[in-house]
């Protein structure tokens, strides 16, 4: 009986007891559970934190047996159960607190106390440990419990940042939570010895905080290499788990699309461009794919590769969309938000500057590269000397979430929200004025949030990929062929789409720069690089009367001028 995906399950027991795919990262949760902590990790929303605090939740009350023909009950050297037991201090269960800041939205910071003030009653009650009910405070619960208890107990922690990102722009408030917080961890670290195991993970580290700064041995493992694959699915464990899910995926779609061009690998490179990429150690060395949204293409592959990380809620942080709302018009975040209107572009960052302190949101000390790597935005592409970083948008989907996060982000104010579904039928039908429409209003509220004056060719290209992906489509820059390089590809169902771009500086310069786009398609026969798709060649004119220096008295335009298909004879 073929094992079922365990789509929306995070338990652990659910999943191994009802027959769902389980992935087994035990071998790398066997590399620290055998010290203390406190151990942190930080992973963008999505990526299967819940169900590694579920498993530790496990492996601690229930120990080992509960892990039979798993990698962490498996020795090279051919150790007995029990000796691994003995090797990684597992030789008794524990009781295990567990706490999650998840679902906080709508409340305030006593009400969050108050919240977890019970969740800790219930725990010391269940260890027939009692707590006055007059007792508000948070660390005094903790310390009346902790003194009472007669054995170690294990603390995990879900989401910790929650709280501090839902009121990073309520100065007050921030300094509230944080404070209660502060309260709750230097009472965990007065007990120290009361407990045999701390794990905390979250989305944003706040570096220079004093939350953690108590922590004895604090040990952080979101950079760790050892770690890097301890969420999310590598290459191997895609095509060991999920083969023949692959396999049955690529029947699916070539039966709905009525074609033969899906085969197993044909879905593996489809897989990897548009969810694969992410990498998170300080040596560049694993890469690994979205859970989620290998579950949901997996679950559901006739749907397409369609962005489940975007469509999900998780690539629109609170944190994100707060931080962009009041930096909006902030010149240093226009420009590093104009720089990837390249979804190529590369920046250069250290560890350091990827932690940002907790300081106010409207602090312009509080740059915007780090919130965009700890929500997933952005990943380490390449790694110099373990501290010096490359950052790259990771993948397909994740392009498309930051086309709709700068879409949304420009035309907040305007009222101008696309139809895409209708502009790609026009497009499909080749009629291509909606688009040329629809692309003008995205170009004109873009040059009131920043200047044109240095969009050569090269940036308006940029932005018709970046357009194109808000429509939920691919489109490939540069791409290459044996006679040269065409400025942009696309494919809508089985046509294929090759744009070949040029740049007027006056209207005098339209109809000739249209007729250089059309001779240039001709001439390196562009309309021939593919044998199974039908092919459309678009020469496409894009007007910046902005570069005309001669005629200083000309109105600034910037806009689309012609978009037509090119006729070969």
């Amino acid at each position: 009986m073929q094992k079922r995906l365990s789509l929306g399950i995070t338990s652990f027991k659910k999943i191994r007891d009802k027959n769902y795919i389980y992935v087994d990262k035990t071998d790398i949760i066997a590399k620290f559970v055998s010290t203390k902590g406190p151990h942190f990790l930080s992973r963008p929303r999505r990526f299967g934190k819940s169900t590694l605090i579920d498993t530790l939740d496990v492996l601690f009350s229930q120990g080992l047996e509960a892990f039979s023909g798993l990698k962490i009950t498996q020795s090279d050297t051919c150790e007995s159960l029990d000796e691994i037991k003995q090797r990684l201090d597992l030789t008794k269960t524990y009781k295990v607190l567990r706490l999650s800041f998840d679902k906080i939205d709508t409340l305030t910071p006593r009400e969050i106390e108050i919240k977890y003030i019970e969740v800790l009653k219930d725990f010391f009650a269940s260890l027939d440990i009692h707590i006055d009910s007059n007792s508000t405070d948070i660390s005094t619960i903790m310390d009346i419990g902790c003194e009472q208890l007669q054995d170690q107990i294990v603390l995990l922690i879900d989401e910790y940042d929650t709280p501090l990102t839902y009121y990073l722009d309520d100065s007050e408030k921030f300094k509230e939570i944080r404070a209660i917080l502060s309260r709750f961890y230097k009472t965990i670290k007065a007990y120290n010895h009361k407990f045999r195991f701390v794990f905390i993970t979250g989305i944003t580290k706040y570096s220079n905080d004093n939350i953690f700064s108590g922590f004895n041995n604090y040990q952080d493992l979101s950079f760790n290499s050892k770690y890097g694959s301890i969420v999310g699915y590598t290459q191997e464990e895609l095509e060991y788990y999920f083969k023949d899910y692959i396999q049955k995926s690529a029947v699916t779609l070539n039966e709905k699309e009525k074609t033969d061009i899906y085969t197993y690998d044909v879905i593996l490179q489809k897989l990897k461009e548009h969810y694969d990429g992410y990498c998170f150690d300080r040596f560049a060395s694993i890469h690994v794919y979205n859970p989620w949204s290998i579950l949901n293409f997996l679950d559901e592959p006739q749907e397409g590769f369609i962005p489940y990380w975007l469509n999900s809620g998780g690539a629109f942080s609170s944190l994100i969309l707060k931080y962009l709302q009041i930096h909006v018009k902030d010149h240093n975040v226009k420009e590093k938000i104009t720089k990837f209107l390249n979804l190529n572009h590369v920046i250069d960052i250290t560890q350091d500057e990827l932690e940002p302190a907790p300081v106010s949101i409207e602090s312009s000390n509080f740059d915007l590269y780090p919130i965009l790597y700890q929500a997933g935005y952005l990943t380490i592409k390449d790694a110099f000397l373990s501290q010096n970083f490359e950052l790259v948008i990771p993948n397909a989907e994740v392009a498309q979430a930051y086309a709709k996060l700068i879409y949304n982000l420009v035309l907040k104010d305007k009222d101008k929200e696309h139809e895409a579904t209708s502009i790609v039928k026009a497009l499909y039908k080749h009629d291509y004025e909606p688009f040329k429409i629809q692309f003008n209003q995205f170009l004109h509220a873009f040059i009131s949030y920043a200047s044109i004056i240095n969009f050569k060719e090269s940036m308006f290209v940029d932005m018709c990929q970046l357009f194109l992906y808000t429509l939920g489509i691919i489109a490939h820059k540069e791409f290459i062929t044996s006679s040269g390089r065409i400025d942009l590809v696309f494919e809508i169902e089985n046509t294929l789409y090759v744009c070949e771009f040029k740049l007027a500086v006056d209207d005098k310069q339209v109809d000739t720069m249209f007729n250089d786009a059309c001779t240039q398609i001709k001439n390196k026969e562009y309309y021939a690089i593919a044998f199974n798709k039908d092919v459309i060649a678009l020469a496409i004119v894009v007007l910046n009367t902005k570069l005309n220096k001669a005629n200083k008295k000309a109105k600034s335009r910037a806009q689309m001028m012609r978009i037509e298909e090119v006729k070969i004879d």
